[in-house]
Formats: structure tokens, sequence, C-alpha cells
């Protein structure tokens, strides 16, 4: 069996990736994010997983990549990572109390059983009313600025902020669809 590569440096979808028992690579892609155009968060958040497959692909032929990114979104409002602490604050105030929709697009790509294939997983979460003292205590103690929407469920002061789910839980908690991945994986000959 080929190499197992994760095409990301998420601490998050290592932990998924670490929970399947089978041997992979970190290997994040340095794709310029800033040059894809498509305005659809639906189909960008889709796009750029697949394009960091591809660019990890192309560097490794023989390997199995694995890509995911994660939006936020916010009515028609998408909220990706915050330039820093202060938007961040204005980001979770925004979304205190309301529901969100979190966007995953993953791709798996193996060039030699010629597997491409990618998917969206949308999630709605509703956020607690969150006071203004929350909401600084959250951002003065969490990397926020490493998340979209300046913050991340899948630790415990980030599911403290949400009152309720609906969808794929480890995509939503992880930004990595587990039992999708798994399927993919065993399409290309993996025994899990």
């Amino acid at each position: 069996m080929n190499k197992i590569i994760l095409a990301s440096q998420s601490p998050q979808r290592k932990l998924m990736m670490d929970t399947l028992g089978i041997d992979y690579e970190i290997v994040p892609s340095n794709l310029d994010e800033s040059k894809i155009k498509e305005l659809d968060p639906r189909k960008k958040v889709v796009e750029l997983a697949r394009l960091k497959a591809k660019d990890i692909s192309r560097k490794n032929p023989k390997a199995t990549i694995i890509a995911a990114d994660t939006f936020g979104l916010l009515k028609h409002e998408v909220l990706e990572k915050p330039k820093d602490k202060k938007e961040a604050v204005k980001m979770l105030r925004k979304i205190s109390g309301q529901w969100i929709v979190a966007l995953t697009g993953v791709s798996l790509q193996n060039q030699k059983s010629e597997i491409k294939n990618s998917a969206l997983f949308e999630t709605m979460a509703k956020f607690r009313k969150l006071s203004d003292k929350e909401i600084q205590y959250y951002v003065d103690t969490q990397p926020v600025t490493t998340w979209s929407a300046a913050f991340c469920p899948g630790y415990p002061a980030g599911a403290a902020l949400i009152e309720k789910t609906d969808g794929d839980l480890t995509s939503f908690l992880y930004g990595l669809p587990v039992s999708w991945v798994v399927g993919q994986l065993k399409k290309t000959g993996k025994q899990l």
C-alpha cells in the first residue's frame, strides 16, 4: 500500500487521523488561497481542499493525499480566520446566539488508482448567547486567529460556546469527516 499523506497542519485533523490506527505523514500544502476567485463559499471550500490535495499529489504521485478546508458561514457572510484578536472579538460577538453553518471541503486523491474524490459537509451550529466577558476570556486564552470564525469546537473551551448542532460531528469538531475519509481509503485498497 502506498503512503498516506494528510495535507494539513491542523492539530484537530491530526487527532482524527490518529484515531484510525494507520501510518500517515503530514505534508501541508503551501497553496496561495488568495488566488482562488470562486465566490460561492460551498464551491470554494471544496475547491481549496481539491487544490491542496492536487498540490501535494504532484510532489508525491504514488501517495494517497487527504486535504480539507473549513469556513464558517453566518447567513451569507463567510467567516474565515480573523486577522487579529480585535477581529476575533467582533466575529464572536456577531455569532453569539446565532446559527452558523460550518462548511468543510475534503478531498482524497490517489493518482495510482486514479481516485480523485471531493465532498462538502455542512453542519449547523447554534452558539450560546455569550457575554463580553466570556468572549474576551476566550480570545485571551485561545489561539483564535488560527481558526475559521475565531473558534474551534474540538476543544472544551470551544465546545462550551455551542448550544446545539446538526450535521457531521467529526467534520464540525475536527474539520475532517472521518466516515467519508474511511470510505475513500477503502476504495484505494487500504484495510482499516
